[in-house]
């Protein structure tokens, strides 16, 4: 089964359990849900039920369900009017424009998310180990490049200037000292 099959087959009452659409979910959403300050400083030391609450998961989830038609239609160049799910349009503001539909499908969704949080939390243990290894590997391939740096000055293949130390052709063989032309 392609990846788009799969993926079409991914309900919000189910996405839990397939750990690449939540991920990307998380991805995603989480630093426009949470704000991107507080997702980049606790993505790599808490897991995503600890900085993301329940009711701004759900919204997040009642938000793509309510807009998911309305995009899918736009991306196979459908028509365009198709209406959002849950809210209406113009200048609504009760509810910021979510029906009664919408509010209790959110409450639906909070029930549920609440129930499969408690159930397990290996979907947030495996995220945030793997948010670690990345961090980790981002700053290992730093510091690796730096230590390279390092190593190539000291063998002599740069000097400080980065200039290269084989290119210097007007220098005594006798002292390295440049001639007096080139000071």
């Amino acid at each position: 089964m392609d990846l788009m099959e799969r993926y079409k087959k991914v309900t919000l009452e189910n996405i839990r359990e397939e750990y690449e659409c939540y991920k990307h979910f998380m991805n995603e959403y989480g630093p426009k849900l949470v704000g991107s300050d507080k997702f980049n400083r606790e993505v790599t030391s808490k897991t995503p039920e600890q900085w993301m609450n329940i009711s701004l998961e759900a919204f997040g989830l009642v938000t793509l369900e309510n807009y998911h038609d309305k995009v899918n239609d736009y991306v196979e160049h459908k028509k365009l009017d198709t209406p959002a799910k849950y809210t209406v349009s113009g200048n609504a503001k009760r509810n910021q424009g979510y029906t009664k539909a919408g509010i209790k499908r959110h409450r639906d969704m909070y029930e549920s998310i609440g129930k499969k949080r408690k159930e397990s939390n290996a979907f947030g243990k495996k995220y945030l180990e793997e948010k670690r290894e990345e961090l980790e590997a981002r700053g290992n391939r730093g510091k690796k490049r730096k230590l390279d740096s390092i190593a190539e000055r000291e063998q002599g293949w740069v000097d400080a200037a980065g200039d290269w130390d084989d290119e210097e052709e007007n220098e005594d063989p006798a002292t390295g000292a440049l001639n007096a032309t080139d000071v």
